[in-house]
């Protein structure tokens, strides 16, 4: 791995989702600035991220966010060595943002520019500011888009080990919650009324025995079908005369469907890889008790500077001899597959992680 000069600096754009987001990093590993605009209030109308809009917002907060990171880097512009961004997975339009400006920057102040994988970036976050982890190790990256467990053997070299067949851990928060009345986004709705639950009813488990694959339109499904259930029931109960209507859901009831319902990380909760087995145990223990979930991470730019700084160059592009245009290699699983939900309506925009040992 080639490592960089402690003093190299890198501006980090994000702009995949719905947040905008602009980090400096020093060292590859020393986080001077992290800098977010949320849109939760913008989309929450809506129940859900609305790609035109998110994009809209960028332009807007983008400029700012940027100026607010360089206030705690000494120097400011004349200390940035190169800008980083992500350039996907994600909302197309959003991706264009962040990429677009980050480029227009390099070329202007005549400093590199680096792509980042967004699943790369989510990984090499375990990268910043702490001790670094050793190879080989396995990455589990459970986000609102993409569900993936990956081994990675050294810097830029990863299998694929398995990944949602259908579902992301996050989208299925977000419907589960909206099926249950619960809001959006969905990760901490559904935490906050799982607190403390007894006595939950047995739902579908997202793992697939035959695989290292994940599912979780089974658990949404259930989850729809047991609250249609309860309405039909609920329906069919005689009521006194000039009585309030019930509710739509009995709250024990919402409380014990999130309760079982928590299958993993918030929307971008990818760091902490030891809470698959824990949550397993917990939906093995039919009518037992329901712990809260750790609290979900938000997506930030401070993992693209640290995974645009980390692996060699040779690990994110391949130069062609000609001196052409880089190409990204397609991870390899049994031949080439996208690092990534098979379903991510984004899918378009690339996402693919690249592997040096192909």
């Amino acid at each position: 791995m080639n490592e960089l000069p402690p003093t190299f600096t890198i501006l980090a754009l994000e702009t995949s989702c719905d947040e905008t987001a602009a980090a400096v990093v020093r060292g590859g590993r020393e986080v001077l600035a992290n800098i977010v605009a949320s849109q939760m209030d913008m989309h929450q109308r809506y129940g859900g991220v609305v790609p035109e809009v998110a994009s809209r917002q960028h332009i807007v907060t983008l400029v700012p966010v940027v100026e607010a990171a360089l206030q705690a880097l000494p120097g400011g512009w004349n200390a940035v060595h190169a800008v980083a961004a992500t350039y996907g997975p994600g909302l197309s339009g959003a991706l264009l943002t962040g990429l677009n400006a980050a480029k227009a920057i390099a070329w202007q102040r005549g400093i590199p520019f680096v792509g980042v994988n967004h699943l790369e970036a989510h990984i090499y976050a375990n990268w910043l500011d702490t001790t670094p982890p050793q190879f080989p190790l396995i990455a589990l990256v459970v986000s609102g888009g993409h569900t993936v467990l990956a081994l990675l053997r050294d810097h830029g070299d990863y299998t694929l080990l398995g990944q949602t067949r259908d579902d992301a851990v996050g989208e299925a928060f977000d419907k589960v919650a909206r099926i249950l009345g619960l809001g959006y986004p969905g990760g901490p709705a559904i935490q906050q009324a799982a607190a403390g639950v007894t006595g939950a009813p047995a739902l579908p488990r997202a793992w697939l025995r035959d695989s290292y694959d994940f599912s979780f339109s089974g658990l949404k499904t259930a989850v729809l079908h047991r609250v249609q259930e309860r309405q039909a029931r609920e329906a069919r109960l005689p009521r006194a005369q000039g009585a309030a209507p019930a509710p739509a859901l009995d709250p024990q009831f919402v409380r014990q469907m999130a309760c079982l319902s928590g299958v993993g990380g918030g929307r971008a909760g990818d760091q902490n890889g030891g809470r698959g087995p824990a949550l397993r145990r917990r939906r093995d223990r039919a009518g037992g008790g329901c712990r809260g979930q750790p609290a979900p991470a938000r997506g930030t730019g401070a993992p693209r500077a640290g995974s645009g700084a980390l692996p060699a160059p040779g690990a994110l592009h391949r130069q062609r001899g000609d001196g052409g245009r880089s190409r990204v290699l397609p991870l390899r699983r049994r031949g080439a597959e996208r690092l990534g939900s098979r379903c991510d309506p984004c899918a378009a925009s690339g996402g693919y992680l690249t592997s040096c040992g192909a």
